[in-house]
């Protein structure tokens, strides 16, 4: 088969993409929700036919049942065997995870040597070494989603379609992704239209492969814990307003991480229509800035990257519609051609998981942007490299590489925070109780990141519910990854000291913005006032320590 001829050379770059990616994700702590999927991987170790019975905790306050978890858990139960075989070692954790990063770079390589065969070593650094995919690099089920849908796509487009096997092999995808996310449903209607288009009427029958899984899943949740979680996951859609909201989200994120479009800006401004477009983004960008984001007391970085990331994020989503809708009015649609089929295909990429997120996803974050970013690419890569300039082109891979390793830094160092300051203030503490002679509780309030290396370091989680805090115990708290402490609590608390992670020049960058609703940033944004990166030169994270003395004796 033609999809598997490679030569060494390009074994020789697939690899050392490879490296680089991995190179941030390998030696990265425990970051994020990667701590609820280790819960509940480790709860399916000791129940795996009953996996969806436990209980997860992003604090003792906030402990659920796994079957409100929103995805399926194929992904939880790789890391249990990955367990099962090496451990609870962090490092094998990653390296487990690492696989789905190089084939997700097989993959790409695959669909851009199709598209742009002259540009494909270009178009594959792009979307890989970028601030949307070297960050999202953990144990969750972000990067082995976007591997399964870029080789459903290779096999759309890269295998011939008299093979036999192609529309099974795309159904088997289909159904390893839904069983990752839900939101994978989406990819159907497209294997239905390449169907429809090729006219391969006999192999609809590929599209009952993923209805098949989903069923015998939902079956076995029912025998589990006498629910559907498909069915538990659906939400109502928004309501226009919150639609409006989430529309502005899609902008700011997608703006935050495409730095590859200076690339087009010069191009842009040599024609009438393509400056309208570029202009466009700019006057659409300043009426909100003047009427809609007049945030008091926020930081004026953080007023100028909006702006910045919103106007990106307009340009690149009208760039790519007036190229494919200019691409589609060429069409013969009484006569199509392979070649007209995957550009249809690869609009739909675009256009319908975009909208599905926007309408039901209930917040934005850059790991949905990644799903859609190859396509965007791709679309631009194949219809305007031709027309830029080779500096051009390479000032826009230079500005991904360096954004891609300044963000995926920041947020290896954010991580990081948590696994250094854990055993070192829980050491510090216990100097304090060996020098005074008192034994007592050290307890910690927080969640995520700090939840996983606090426990691990020998701290005690604090449940407002449930603990007693007595006279002389500790309570440490994080400023971001902070849980609520009970007002009676409060009252007992004397602060003895906090210890700060200071920037310095490399982490100046930040992927959890802590402004104003979530620290998640990155991985959440829920207002127009969040951002899903920022810069500051305040401490990454500051960790108060508390000692319980009662108030007649503080």
């Amino acid at each position: 088969m033609k999809i598997l001829k490679t030569n060494y050379k390009t074994i020789i770059f697939i690899i050392m993409i490879w490296a680089i990616a991995t190179s941030f994700n390998i030696t990265k702590p425990v970051h994020i929700d990667d701590s609820e999927y280790l819960q509940i991987a480790r709860y399916i170790i000791t129940n795996p036919l009953h996996p969806m019975s436990g209980t997860k905790s992003v604090y003792p306050s906030l402990t659920t049942s796994i079957s409100q978890t929103n995805h399926p858990l194929l992904i939880p139960y790789y890391l249990a065997l990955t367990i099962l075989i090496f451990g609870q070692s962090e490092l094998a954790l990653h390296l487990s995870m690492s696989v789905f990063t190089f084939l997700a770079i097989f993959s790409t390589y695959l669909i851009a040597k199709k598209f742009v065969p002259k540009y494909s070593d270009i178009t594959t650094i792009i979307i890989i070494l970028s601030p949307a995919f070297l960050p999202s690099q953990n144990l969750m089920t972000d990067v082995p989603l976007v591997f399964l849908w870029l080789s459903f796509f290779a096999v759309l487009f890269c295998l011939e379609q008299k093979l036999s096997f192609r529309y099974f092999l795309a159904g088997i995808i289909i159904a390893l992704a839904v069983l990752v996310k839900y939101t994978s449903l989406i990819l159907i209607p497209i294997i239905i239209l390449d169907i429809t288009l090729s006219k391969n009427w006999l192999r609809l029958w590929s599209v009952i492969i993923p209805f098949i899984v989903l069923l015998g899943w939902s079956i076995f949740n029912y025998f589990d814990y006498g629910g559907i979680h498909l069915l538990g996951s659906i939400k109502a859609p928004f309501f226009v307003s919150d639609l409006g909201k989430k529309l502005l989200l899609w902008f700011i994120t997608l703006g935050s991480v495409a730095p590859f479009s200076i690339m087009f800006i010069p191009f842009m401004l040599t024609r009438k229509k393509r400056a309208i477009i570029l202009l466009g983004g700019v006057a659409i960008t300043t009426v909100f800035a003047k009427i809609i984001w007049q945030y008091p007391k926020e930081p004026v970085i953080n007023s100028f990257l909006r702006e910045l990331f919103f106007a990106n994020g307009i340009f690149i989503t009208l760039l790519t519609v007036y190229l494919s809708v200019k691409q589609f009015i060429k069409i013969n649609f009484r006569k199509i051609t392979q070649s007209d089929q995957n550009d249809i295909i690869l609009f739909l990429w675009f256009l319908l998981p975009s909208l599905f997120i926007i309408q039901f996803v209930p917040f934005l974050a850059v790991r949905h942007i990644l799903l859609i970013m190859p396509a965007i690419i791709l679309i631009l890569a194949r219809n305007l490299f031709d027309e830029v300039s080779g500096k051009w082109i390479y000032a826009g891979l230079f500005a991904t590489v360096i954004f891609g390793f300044i963000l995926g830094l920041a947020d290896w160092q954010q991580a990081n925070t948590y696994w250094v300051y854990a055993p070192k203030i829980y050491k510090q503490i216990r100097q304090l109780q060996k020098d005074s002679g008192k034994t007592s509780t050290i307890w910690f309030a927080g969640f995520w990141d700090w939840q996983w290396y606090a426990t691990k370091a020998g701290m005690k989680q604090y449940n407002p519910e449930k603990s007693e805090l007595s006279s002389g115990d500790y309570l440490v708290m994080p400023a971001i990854e902070r849980q609520p402490v009970k007002a009676k609590h409060i009252k007992l608390l004397k602060k003895l000291y906090e210890d700060s992670f200071s920037p310095t020049i490399y982490t100046y960058f930040r992927t959890l913005t802590n402004y104003p609703f979530s620290p998640a940033g990155f991985y959440a944004i829920l207002d127009p006032r969040q951002l899903p990166w920022t810069i500051s030169n305040r401490p990454i994270e500051t960790f108060d320590v508390f000692q319980v003395i009662p108030p007649g004796k503080q």
